[in-house]
């Protein structure tokens, strides 16, 4: 797409809107600034989910060779919570690309989910 198409593009939604472009555009960026405290957020919950299942699973595992069905159900309960808590880890720090982008440079990120949702 190129930069008169952008431009108009994001004139025709802003009409749409009843706004003018340059405020649209002020919207994202603001919103690429958000970005920052979604992903921070997102990172500190799935590091707590990731914490609790290992702390679930070494405090219900028996040191013993005695399992009991409680410890097996919060044993349970902590490997699953372990696992979903290294998923959510491995997907947040998977988007570190973009909360570095929105971080130095909220126009460009901007500018970049704008241009995505254009192309739609």
């Amino acid at each position: 797409m190129k930069t008169e198409e952008v431009i108009k593009s994001l004139e025709k939604l802003a009409e749409k809107l009843g706004t003018t472009a340059e405020k649209l555009f002020g919207y994202y960026v603001k919103n690429a600034k958000m970005y920052r405290v979604y992903f921070i957020l997102d990172l500190v919950i799935t590091l707590a989910v990731l914490i609790t299942g290992i702390l679930l699973t070494i405090n219900f595992a028996p040191e013993n060779s005695q399992w009991l069905v409680s410890n097996i159900l919060w044993v349970s309960i902590g490997v699953t919570l372990c696992l979903i808590g290294l998923i959510g880890v491995i997907i947040t720090l998977g988007r570190i690309g973009e909360f570095i982008n929105s971080w130095v440079n909220p126009e460009y990120e901007a500018l970049e989910e704008l241009l995505e949702k254009l192309m739609r």
